[in-house]
């Protein structure tokens, strides 16, 4: 719905959608560029959310959520192993490609949470020396260095002032968002939080 609302406001003489796309709640299209937009929702049973993974084969693949998505430790391997293929076709003809998890803090001893807290907490923190890296070969090197096991992932983690935004704002937004305590630490202070689901 976010896409299909950016693409409402764009004025018309730039819009490429036309009616022969796909405009769906899975599927968003603009076949005159090659684009294709394709969503999936979480499945509680693990067999479907393996096949959910292995149906995502794609060069950019971004989840939402992850710390709240059921078996996203059995869609997310899945899926990344699907896309082998296509991004390293994206790679060679220098085409983007990669893995973007976007996500609030979620609770550490949870099944969920935990994967997805042990993919981000392995990642290089995002620094800004990274932009004094003299070529892409370089930036590798570095992020491989400061990243736990050697991979290849970068965690930038931002707090309110960092997106631009102040103190006021904050307090308003958990305000209005009538969260408190471990609540307010995950969604608005980006602390992944443990302790309430096991003894």
């Amino acid at each position: 719905q976010r896409l299909k609302d950016i693409d409402a406001e764009l004025p018309y003489y730039i819009k490429q959608r036309t009616k022969a796309d796909v405009n769906n709640t899975e599927e968003l299209t603009i076949r005159s560029l090659g684009n294709k937009y394709k969503a999936h929702v979480p499945q509680k049973s693990p067999k479907m959310a393996y096949n959910v993974g292995r149906g995502l084969s794609s060069p950019i693949f971004q989840i939402d959520e992850g710390p709240f998505q059921s078996n996203i430790s059995i869609s997310l391997p899945a899926a990344l192993a699907a896309g082998t293929a296509l991004r390293d076709k994206a790679a060679s003809m220098g085409e983007p490609y990669g893995t973007i998890l976007t996500t609030t803090a979620g609770k550490k001893d949870d099944r969920d949470g935990k994967y997805v807290f042990n993919f981000i907490s392995e990642a290089a923190e995002w620094s800004e020396r990274f932009f004094d890296c003299k070529n892409i070969e370089e930036l590798i090197v570095m992020v491989r260095k400061h990243s736990r096991n050697g991979r290849l992932r970068i965690n930038a983690t931002f707090n309110h002032k960092q997106l631009g935004k102040s103190d006021e704002w904050l307090k308003k937004a958990i305000e209005e968002a009538a969260v408190v305590g471990e609540d307010a630490d995950r969604d608005f202070f980006n602390v992944w939080t443990s302790g309430t689901m096991s003894s």
